[in-house]
């Protein structure tokens, strides 16, 4: 697993972790350190390294090295600054104008602090358009109780035709919100979908990179 997007997460997950600010108090909270799912990104593959490893739907989600496709993202391009060779995409269509891949990760034996309203979820990656396209990608996240049912949803801000990206460039999305009580299971989304309100007939092709999600927790003040 690459961990050169974790930068921005690991930084925050530090100052997160060293700096928490619990009500009015300007004491900072002591914490848990890296406790098994803290601190770390717990997507797997989330670089595209491994081709669709870990990911539902693979035979839609495809992987390309960087440079290889003349409407894409080069090794220089703006994008992630340590990237690796691999980036993923995924078409839609008129007829199918969203595409998703999914994994879950099990949260259940840090029930505590999450019950506890003690844990962040920090998440985001870099997204792209190729050029002359009408479609884009954003992350999800949604946190399940043991019974599989819906909590709450977060998710990267979505890109659209008026805020795209130059052709050939890979741009950051980053969202972070509360763990709710209850959480047991967290389902993390790519999601691809053209752009609305475009009736005629059309494709898209979109890319994405460097997915993460970390969690951080602090620990009761005592």
């Amino acid at each position: 697993m690459r961990t050169k997007h974790l930068g921005t997460f690991i930084f925050t997950a530090v100052i997160i972790m060293t700096a928490v600010v619990t009500g009015c108090s300007q004491r900072p909270a002591k914490t848990t350190a890296n406790d098994g799912i803290f601190g770390r990104n717990l997507i797997t593959n989330g670089g595209a390294e491994s081709d669709q490893a870990g990911w539902s739907n693979g035979d839609e989600l495809k992987t390309i090295v960087y440079g290889d496709y003349g409407g894409g993202p080069a090794r220089d391009s703006p994008g992630p600054a340590n990237r690796g060779e691999k980036y993923f995409y995924a078409r839609t269509t008129t007829d199918a104008p969203m595409a998703a891949f999914s994994q879950k990760i099990n949260v259940g034996t840090h029930a505590e602090p999450i019950d506890g309203g003690a844990v962040t979820c920090n998440f985001g990656g870099w997204f792209g358009i190729a050029n002359g396209s009408m479609s884009a990608g954003r992350l999800v996240v949604t946190f399940l109780d043991k019974a599989g049912k819906e909590l709450s949803t977060l998710a990267t801000k979505e890109i659209t035709d008026e805020t795209r990206p130059p052709d050939e460039t890979l741009i950051e999305r980053n969202a972070s919100g509360p763990v709710p009580a209850g959480t047991r299971e967290i389902k993390i989304v790519l999601e691809f979908k053209l752009f609305p309100n475009r009736p005629e007939q059309q494709d898209g092709l979109a890319f994405a990179d460097d997915l993460a999600m970390v969690l951080t927790t602090k620990a009761p003040q005592k």
